[in-house]
């Protein structure tokens, strides 16, 4: 009887494991249905040349993936899309969502396809694209050693007037041709042969460019003196809040990271935010930090 009893159990404790397992398959299987729907609604807009839904928010990787597998069956379509979206954005003002959106779908197409299109545009519309977080990210992605995306990287961090873009051509460029982005960086610093107003750095350490102007005042004794503790206040006022937008946290947890400061108290924290952080950019840095004070 008692053997009936546990074979009975274990029976029932395996149908519920069925049974939640269907229920997580259905989910799924829900969500990848709304995502394929909303992807060929994406595309019939674009060939509208309708980008609203680009400038809403930023699409979640369900929606890119079913978006660039129907794109990527037709190759007329990958062409024509990579052509309309590019002549887009050197031809229109877009907001930061719009921006992270092609990024996030030109990382799906061939970075040789993406070049193609890139090498037509003209000169000066070229130049919009410095500005282009998303552009001069995935063209790290792409990882091609061609010139033409060698100096258009260089470029950006010669020209760019947004600095998350300058610093994401940087890593672009040292994925490409192995110089550290660092040194790129503090190298487009010292070239506008202004000093360094530490205070005023600090205080708008939300720019990426002040956070290179930080490290290179950072010798022993200022950061000691200066630069630790007023990492420190910061990072303890807002790693507990909600932040709508996550650079001014990044770029703290970046330098304490970078500058080796972070204590095991600090590292609890970071860990505790991880946890219940949904940013992805936030995510990856507050990870990296960890990761170089380990």
């Amino acid at each position: 009887m008692s053997k009936n009893q546990d074979q009975m159990n274990k029976d029932q404790d395996q149908l519920s494991k069925d049974q939640y397992q269907m229920s997580k398959d259905q989910d799924q299987l829900s969500k990848d249905q709304e995502s394929l729907s909303f992807a060929k609604t994406l595309i019939s807009n674009i060939k509208q040349y309708n980008f609203d839904i680009f400038q809403h928010s930023i699409l979640n990787e369900g929606i890119l993936n079913q978006f660039c597998l129907l794109v990527n069956k037709d190759n007329d379509l990958c062409n024509n899309f990579i052509t309309i979206i590019l002549n887009y954005i050197t031809n229109n003002q877009i907001n930061k969502n719009f921006d992270w959106n092609v990024g996030s779908i030109l990382q799906h197409f061939s970075g040789q396809k993406v070049l193609a299109v890139l090498k037509t545009i003209q000169t000066e519309r070229l130049s919009f694209l410095y500005d282009m977080i998303g552009i001069n990210w995935v063209l790290g992605v792409f990882n091609c050693k061609d010139v033409f995306i060698i100096n258009f990287l260089h470029n950006t961090v010669k020209f760019s007037r947004n600095s998350e873009a300058w610093w994401r051509a940087a890593f672009s460029l040292e994925k490409i041709t192995g110089e550290n982005a660092i040194n790129f960086l503090k190298r487009s610093i010292k070239s506008e042969n202004t000093s360094i107003n530490l205070d005023y750095c600090l205080k708008k350490i939300n720019d990426k460019k002040n956070v290179i102007r930080i490290l290179l005042e950072a010798n022993n004794t200022v950061t000691k003196t200066t630069i630790f503790p007023y990492l420190k206040k910061k990072f303890l006022s807002l790693i507990n809040k909600q932040i709508k937008d996550p650079n001014e946290l990044v770029n703290i947890v970046w330098l304490l990271g970078r500058l080796h400061l972070l204590s095991k108290k600090l590292i609890n924290l970071l860990e505790k935010k991880i946890n219940c952080e949904d940013n992805y950019e936030a995510k990856y840095y507050l990870l990296w930090a960890i990761q170089e004070n380990g």
